[in-house]
């Protein structure tokens, strides 16, 4: 569960596992809420030193099309805990 809420009443929320404070990071909200298995459309991947954000509903054909300098043993569709770490260093 995602959530991001500015207010001083989350304490019962924090005690539920699972859940991802966004707090006012809209960038890693919109990221983690993009995750899906039916495309990769608006998905971040990482080769774990370049981030690229896919604008088709494919990766391979984002990459294919587009003159995409990566790693292609280890790129890889972004984990939330990678998207956290990623989006924490931008705040």
């Amino acid at each position: 569960m995602v959530y991001s809420l500015d207010d001083d009443d989350t304490d019962d929320l924090e005690k539920i596992d699972g859940l991802i404070d966004c707090g006012m990071n809209e960038e890693l909200f919109l990221a983690i809420a993009a995750l899906r298995d039916d495309t990769d459309k608006y998905q971040w991947f990482t080769d774990g030193d370049k981030w690229i954000q896919c604008s088709e509903i494919r990766f391979s054909t984002y990459w294919a099309y587009n003159d995409v300098d990566i790693n292609t043993d280890t790129i890889h569709k972004a984990t939330v805990n990678e998207l956290v770490e990623h989006f924490k260093e931008k705040e």
